[in-house]
């Protein structure tokens, strides 16, 4: 087993070594004054909920030599891989069973102290697998036929054995009681959701646009999927919603909260992270800058089969992300795309009829000739996004420079079709020049 991840002063005592994910999960939170609250706050966003995710555009970096990273003396020595399970409400509540349900979200984040990178990847919870003894059957069941080393094992051969070092398990309440607990999160809404089901007691009831919403109606967000975009939209929507909560947890003010934070978490949480490896978490949110935070979706398609609906992973794009982002290399050769094999969506979000055909053509001009247009983003940019809709960075930045337009998302909210998204804003000029 590898030398612990965690880097401390010499004075200090030695941190236990890692574990695997099955080891024994440890209750955190444990009564440590101010300090633990702090930290709880802030662990929220970084353990695996929002962490990676974009933040808020008046947040900034803490320097390493502030008063508040002196309270904060751990940090890693080598890249660490957490799995995080968001996980279905349990039907009797009881406490031992709560964290044995399926993952109704799958995360597993990279925090990569060498590069000073962070990404995190979503794995649609209908991603079809082989789990031995138990056959063909979607990725979320895990869990329940064998907790977070199943889990943990399913994962990590899906994505071509990329270690995995912790877990976090959290019962979706918990999103919904911190989204009132910060006083709502402020979501574009991009169609009206309506849908009942007495059943389930789900009732959806939400318009379209932008507007605060409390817990309950987070819940409602996150959990619609009767559009045409099934689960996959709702991966979608959950990252909105993270990106949202990181927002309001990036407010200096929310520290105020921080005593109510834990006793969610006590509530709701079950991980093996270490409380000294969850500081060196916290440490790493507080420096990072946003532009080597990166968010992707797992690469693949719909597909019924035996009249399942399962989400079949793109094995050659699955190998690409997971060399890229995870620096696991695959045994066969990865396959690049070439700059003119690119497949491009392109999404209007100026107001300009014309804009989204004439992009196309200055496409054509670059070589790019699989290129379709979607229809319009009902939320007005200012600013052009390209969306590496498949994690592929280095295509997304060459053609931003090329057309000298935009800004790069490491995001999976584009067309799932695609290899990038263009999402069209006001920054677009009727005649845009490529550089030759």
């Amino acid at each position: 087993m590898g030398a612990s991840p965690i880097s401390r002063p010499a004075t200090q005592t030695k941190v236990k070594r890692i574990s695997s994910p099955a080891s024994k999960p440890r209750r955190l939170w444990p009564q440590v004054g101010l300090m633990a609250a702090i930290a709880s706050a802030a662990a929220i966003a970084t353990a695996g909920l929002v962490y990676a995710l974009p933040l808020s555009r008046s947040a900034k970096p803490v320097a390493p030599n502030s008063p508040l990273m002196a309270l904060l003396p751990y940090s890693f020595n080598r890249p660490i891989n957490v799995l995080v399970m968001g996980l279905d409400q349990s039907e009797t509540g009881e406490q031992a069973e709560k964290f044995d349900t399926r993952s109704d979200t799958l995360l597993l984040l990279r925090f990569d102290p060498l590069e000073g990178t962070t990404s995190l990847l979503s794995i649609p919870r209908d991603t079809q697998v082989a789990i031995p003894g138990y056959g063909t059957t979607k990725i979320n069941a895990a869990n329940v036929f064998g907790g977070p080393a199943l889990a943990a094992d399913v994962v990590s051969r899906t994505l071509n054995d990329v270690p995995i070092d912790r877990y976090l398990r959290i019962d979706t309440t918990a999103f919904k009681e911190l989204v009132d607990l910060v006083g709502g999160v402020e979501v574009y809404v991009p169609k009206p959701m309506r849908y009942t089901d007495n059943t389930q007691k789900l009732y959806i009831d939400l318009p379209a646009g932008r507007q605060t919403l409390n817990g309950d109606q987070a819940e409602q967000f996150a959990r619609f999927r009767y559009d045409e975009l099934g689960d996959i939209g709702r991966v979608q929507r959950q990252q909105m919603l993270l990106r949202a909560l990181r927002e309001k947890l990036a407010n200096p003010l929310i520290l105020t909260k921080a005593p109510d934070l834990v006793k969610v978490l006590q509530k709701y949480v079950d991980t093996n992270l270490s409380f000294e490896e969850l500081m060196a978490l916290v440490s790493i949110g507080l420096q990072q800058d946003l532009a080597n935070i990166r968010m992707v979706m797992l690469p693949g398609r719909p597909i019924m089969q035996d009249d399942v609906s399962y989400w079949r992973l793109d094995e050659g794009a699955r190998d690409r992300l997971v060399s890229d982002f995870f620096n696991q290399i695959s045994i066969q050769p990865i396959d690049r795309l070439a700059f003119e094999d690119l497949r491009v969506a392109i999404q209007d979000s100026s107001g300009k009829p014309e804009a989204a055909q004439a992009l196309a053509e200055s496409l054509a001009k670059l070589g790019i000739r699989r290129v379709y247009i979607i229809e319009d983003w009902p939320e007005p940019l200012e600013k052009t996004q390209i969306i590496a809709q498949r994690g592929d960075l280095i295509q997304a930045e060459g053609l931003q420079q090329q057309l000298n337009l935009g800004e790069v998302r490491a995001s999976s909210d584009g067309d799932i079709g695609s290899d990038l998204t263009i999402r069209i804003g006001q920054d677009w000029q009727p005649t845009p020049s490529p550089k030759p």
